[in-house]
């Protein structure tokens, strides 16, 4: 959670994101790396497209460096300046 808030706040005011990696555990899943945007990410204030093919290169490596143990879960993204619950 920490690596999130720290990537978030990299580039607030404008929104940033990346991948979570882990595996799954029946119908857990277990979150115990993640990846932020990627060198060639866009920003913006309301909208953030990552570096697809950076973090596609990263999962793979995750998953290769892990013997296949570590995979994508799923995405992360922020949204600075949004309402807090």
């Amino acid at each position: 959670m920490r690596a999130m808030c720290k990537l978030a706040c990299e580039f607030a005011p404008l929104e940033n994101g990346g991948v979570l990696l882990g595996w799954r555990a029946g119908k857990d899943r277990v979150v115990i790396d993640l990846r932020g945007p990627g060198p060639h990410a866009l920003h913006g204030r309301h909208c953030f497209v990552p570096d697809h093919a950076w973090q596609v290169a990263e999962i793979r490596r995750a998953f290769q460096d892990s013997g296949g143990d570590v995979d994508y879960l799923g995405d992360w993204h922020s949204h600075p300046g949004g309402s807090r619950q």
